[in-house]
């Protein structure tokens, strides 16, 4: 491993987490966006009002987290990820192992965003909070720190960062380095 690769094993997690940390403490001292231009636009359903302020957060978050992991991570398409044999032995380097390894982390860190945000969204139309928004605001938080703290540990062990791939689904030239059916890789967080 090259003194850039350890590099980029930091710079993702601090990156995800400095724009989630952003979203979430922004300052929301002028209306929320999608309600500012509801108001301009005259639109008044409850149902609409509903739909953009509790049921479309979670979603859009979950496909940002994948997103950003895409983005993140582009660069592993064009230079492929390193597999190794059951022993540890360097193959080479795989294309299709890192397309597999993007998707597989897209779609944890797509779940562990969406879960997070899907909690305190939920708690939200309860009655109790709508009464009383200071204490939705204290449990909202606090819901969204559990939900992230559950939510790690289960989107690691669907996915955990030794990745698998079988022999016949690589390249031809890598195919023929190894006799082994299974190859491993690391996916990373």
């Amino acid at each position: 491993m090259t003194e850039y690769d350890d590099k980029e094993h930091i710079k993702l997690p601090f990156q995800t987490y400095n724009a989630g940390f952003t979203i979430m403490n922004g300052n929301r001292s002028l209306p929320a966006a999608p309600a500012l231009a509801m108001k301009r636009l005259g639109i008044r359903s409850p149902a609409i009002h509903s739909f953009f302020g509790k049921i479309l957060p979670p979603p859009l978050y979950a496909l940002f987290g994948g997103l950003s992991v895409a983005l993140m991570r582009f660069s592993e398409m064009e230079r492929g990820v390193q597999i190794v044999d059951r022993e540890g032995n360097v193959v080479g380097a795989s294309y299709k192992a890192a397309e597999k390894a993007m998707k597989e982390t897209a779609l944890s860190r797509s779940a562990l965003l969406g879960i997070t945000a899907l909690i305190p969204s939920l708690m939200r139309c309860s009655s109790n909070m709508t009464r009383n928004p200071q204490m939705f605001t204290l449990l909202g938080h606090l819901a969204a720190l559990v939900t992230f703290g559950m939510m790690v540990p289960v989107s690691f062990s669907i996915f955990p960062q030794k990745g698998w791939i079988r022999r016949d689904d690589l390249e031809e030239e890598l195919k023929e380095k190894s006799s082994e059916p299974v190859l491993f890789y690391n996916r990373g967080l």
